[in-house]
């Protein structure tokens, strides 16, 4: 119900807490489309580890196995979409939504990346979280209508330069 008065209301702002922002879906078409460009990075990731791994390259790249960890996670968030039972009521992109600002935006660091670097410490997890795969997803939608981004923190670098690529690729 809250959705719903937010899609049909002139609101100037709205403000929704981390967790529910989270439960307002996308459509499945955006998600699909979105997840089968990130399924064809991962792809070529890929070909480029087992590239590397065959010549014996002193420039290694993501790893097969993380490449391949990578991979089977779109496919499963893939499989979740379709098979997801969604509020149909309202999604994302019914809402209007055109600006979009994030406190406390450190919560969503955690973005799956690739990187040519391995056995670096403080990385993190390659394959990021599901939270920041929504966020990233929604902030991408409103950088192709021409929307608004703001990310807000306290702590915005806390361990590494992974996450300052992560809050870059946001922005």
């Amino acid at each position: 119900r809250l959705f719903a008065k937010i899609a049909a209301g002139d609101w100037d702002v709205v403000i929704v807490p981390h967790s529910s922002f989270g439960m307002i879906s996308l459509s499945q078409e955006t998600e699909e489309r979105f997840l089968e460009a990130q399924l064809r990075l991962a792809d070529a990731a890929l070909k480029q580890a087992e590239e590397d791994q065959e010549e014996g390259s002193r420039f290694k790249s993501i790893g097969v196995k993380a490449a391949e960890a990578l991979i089977k996670k779109l496919e499963n968030r893939m499989d979740a979409a379709r098979s997801k039972k969604r509020d149909r009521l309202v999604t994302f992109e019914q809402m209007g939504v055109d600006d979009l600002t994030i406190d406390e935006s450190h919560e969503f660091k955690n973005l799956q990346y690739s990187s040519n670097l391995s056995g670096v410490r403080g990385m993190g997890n390659p394959s990021g979280s599901d939270k920041a795969l929504d966020m990233y997803m929604k902030i991408r939608l409103l950088h192709e209508n021409k929307g608004a981004v703001a990310f807000m923190t306290g702590t915005p670098i806390s361990n590494s330069a992974a996450e300052i690529y992560s809050i870059m690729r946001y922005l």
